[in-house]
């Protein structure tokens, strides 16, 4: 794979290569980058002995996750294309990279490609506050969100949340509406599901992914996304969520990194509603009700930092890719 080495010939070119070809998120990934820089980090990948900043057996599991089979042809592609669509790029010491992601340590992204304007996510971590929650929400969490991302918009306050269905893209729409600012934070660029609504997010609002453009969506990519939403925002408000729902990855993400967590209470016989009010039991959050109290969680740190229950392997099945790797369906993003 030394045709990998000769595409990363700078720190920008470096983390592309690695965000084509390493799960995003990778703590081992961010440690070697932390110390060697991504130059370094991506012949470490290929070559022989101990990586910097790991012992022999780390060095070994890291590069026993990559792919059997890497085209350097493709990942040159991959880095082409993202221009050609335009993409631009975002790295750690750009002045507009998002120091708000600096709290998530080695987990930081190693790239970010974005559509929009990118002043949404530099400026201050008050004015950003992250809504989100099931892909299958009910009229009343519909309605909830939709009035909850108005009074934010109305207040010029930007609304991120992930790009999906349900109670995200109602969030995205209801900014739109009031001609309001919105991230929409997404697992991946490619055929992606409302695709007008994500180009007209692109035109007035931002769209940010961490994989580069043409790689299908993943299980792993989706998961990692959660730190992403909850580490731009101040705060994560779960408006609707049941008991496996994803956008709890979001409120446990934002709880460990010191962000103010709210959820909207539900019916106590309501499915849609187990995960919120499952939230609002044990502490990690805080009852919302209203875009007020969105802006009052800022700043506030939840009394336990307990990580809500979900079980793992259960919801939409996998598919997989010829090469192997797992895939989902659109309806998971």
């Amino acid at each position: 794979m030394n045709e990998l080495s000769a595409l990363a010939t700078d720190e920008r070119s470096g983390r592309m290569v690695l965000a084509s070809i390493v799960d995003p998120g990778d703590v081992l990934t961010g440690r070697v980058l932390a110390r060697a820089g991504a130059v370094e980090t991506v012949r470490a990948l290929t070559a022989e002995g101990v990586a910097p900043g790991l012992g022999k057996v780390e060095t070994w599991l890291w590069r026993s996750r990559l792919p059997r089979q890497v085209d350097a042809r493709q990942v040159a592609e991959t880095m082409t294309r993202a221009e050609r669509e335009g993409f631009s790029t975002l790295i750690p010491g750009d002045r507009d990279f998002p120091v708000a992601l600096d709290d998530l340590g080695v987990e930081r992204p190693y790239v970010l490609w974005t559509k929009g304007h990118v002043s949404l996510v530099s400026g201050s971590l008050d004015d950003r506050f992250t809504i989100t929650g099931s892909r299958d929400g009910t009229a009343y969490g519909v309605e909830v969100a939709v009035g909850i991302a108005a009074d934010l918009a109305r207040n010029e306050k930007v609304v991120v949340s992930g790009g999906g269905f349900g109670i995200d893209s109602a969030a995205h729409r209801s900014a739109l509406m009031e001609a309001g600012h919105t991230v929409a934070v997404i697992a991946s660029v490619v055929d992606r599901p409302h695709a007008a609504l994500l180009d007209r997010i692109a035109d007035v609002g931002l769209v940010v992914s961490e994989t580069p453009p043409g790689s299908p969506p993943t299980r792993t990519g989706v998961l990692a996304r959660a730190r992403i939403e909850a580490a731009l925002s101040a705060s994560t408000t779960i408006v609707e969520a049941g008991p496996l729902s994803r956008a709890l990855d979001v409120a446990a993400r934002a709880s460990e990194l010191g962000r103010g967590v709210g959820a909207v209470p539900g019916s106590v016989l309501g499915h849609m509603s187990a995960g919120t009010n499952a939230l609002l039991r044990d502490g990690t959050a805080r009852a919302v009700t209203n875009a007020n109290d969105i802006t009052e969680l800022r700043g506030t740190i939840p009394t336990t930092r307990k990580r809500p229950s979900r079980a793992v392997g259960l919801g939409t099945p996998e598919r997989r890719s010829p090469e192997g790797h797992h895939l989902i369906e659109h309806r998971d993003l």
